[in-house]
């Protein structure tokens, strides 16, 4: 079972910009399945690589991950060190998957 599920995520300078509405909503949902999961021991986290980005270079593999597909492929989902998706947010489906944990 996966005890951390990482979204890394291009955004605004803080949390008050303005950004496009569906992914503000796609980020909602995301700080809502955290809260369910963190009740379970499994750390579900955002990280905005602007302000984080030693974070994302923490990540085995990123640097040539981020070179081959480009800047493009955010948000980024890692599970355990491991890179799993791109290009949009993990669904409620795909964490329950991940985690063991229906929410």
């Amino acid at each position: 079972m996966t005890q951390k599920i990482t979204v890394f995520e291009l955004g605004g300078c803080c949390a008050t910009s303005l950004m496009n509405p569906e992914v503000q909503n796609e980020q909602e949902k995301i700080n809502q399945y955290a809260l369910v999961l963190k009740d379970k021991g499994i750390d579900l986290m955002r990280v905005n690589v602007a302000m984080k980005p030693s974070m994302l270079l923490q990540i085995p593999g990123m640097n040539e991950y981020l070179d081959t597909n480009g800047m493009n492929t955010f948000p980024i989902t890692v599970l355990d060190g491991k890179i799993v998706k791109d290009k949009s947010y993990p669904t409620k489906v795909e964490i329950s998957q991940w985690s063991g944990i229906e929410l």
